[in-house]
């Protein structure tokens, strides 16, 4: 059985006396049988939940420590306008999430105008500095 990949664009990381929660504004509203967030202290998570994988990108590098040092995070999940579920999380450290899986077709485009503008060490160097990539 293949994962549904599901890129997550509208998220937030909060953080209240030490405890992580991660607000999701997702399109979902079954129950929560089983979740993960695999983390590898870099730009990417994956949160897998009921055998969908979303995937949360460009997490900023002041909180990236924060959420691969916890044990377990609270996920938020939210539409629009309501709270639709809440619950926690472990925390799943990983070596590397590969970078090419994470990289949804715009930014992978933005990547390609960048390369175009500063050569590929010039993107190299962007990539390593901002998201972490090796």
């Amino acid at each position: 059985m293949e994962i549904e990949k599901i890129w997550v664009d509208d998220f937030e990381v909060l953080e209240n006396n030490g405890q992580i929660g991660i607000n999701m504004i997702i399109d979902e509203s079954e129950p929560v049988e089983g979740a993960n967030l695999v983390y590898d202290n870099r730009h990417a998570a994956i949160l897998i939940r009921n055998q969908k994988a979303y995937i949360l990108t460009n997490i900023l590098p002041e909180i990236r420590s924060k959420i691969y040092n916890s044990d377990e995070v609270m996920i938020i999940e939210s539409n629009e306008n309501d709270i639709t579920n809440s619950y926690m999380c472990q925390v799943s450290r990983v070596p590397e999430i590969p970078v090419t899986d994470t990289i949804p077709a715009a930014l992978g485009e933005m990547l390609e105008n960048i390369k175009e503008a500063f050569g590929e060490d010039g993107c190299a160097a962007l990539a390593q500095k901002y998201w972490g990539v090796k």
